[in-house]
């Protein structure tokens, strides 16, 4: 299952606080500070909660399983390519999960 879950930034605490403690969820994904992933990680450790996180600022490019790869490493490259002038708007990590993994 995949969710994404949205929210006012006054009601982060208490959202993240649901989906850290809350014993249907079993794995909690987060992009962004590393200072927010640290305080999620350990709120999911009361639950053992698998947890994955992409923190930094490092603007990610997920590739999810039933990607098109071709597409995807095309989009990868343009964007390094076409923005070499300007890195900070371009991917500094290419996450995704290999078949069998």
């Amino acid at each position: 299952m995949f969710n994404v879950v949205t929210g006012d930034r006054s009601a982060a605490a208490e959202i993240g606080g649901e989906l850290t403690s809350n014993t249907a969820v079993g794995k909690l994904s987060f992009t962004g500070s590393t200072a927010v992933g640290k305080h999620l990680m350990a709120q999911c450790a009361d639950t053992v909660k698998r947890v994955s996180l992409e923190l930094g600022g490092n603007s990610p490019f997920i590739v999810l399983a039933d990607a098109d790869l071709d597409v995807a490493v095309a989009s990868a490259v343009f964007c390094k390519v076409s923005q070499r002038r300007a890195d900070l708007h371009c991917s500094e990590s290419i996450s995704g999960r290999c078949e069998g993994s």
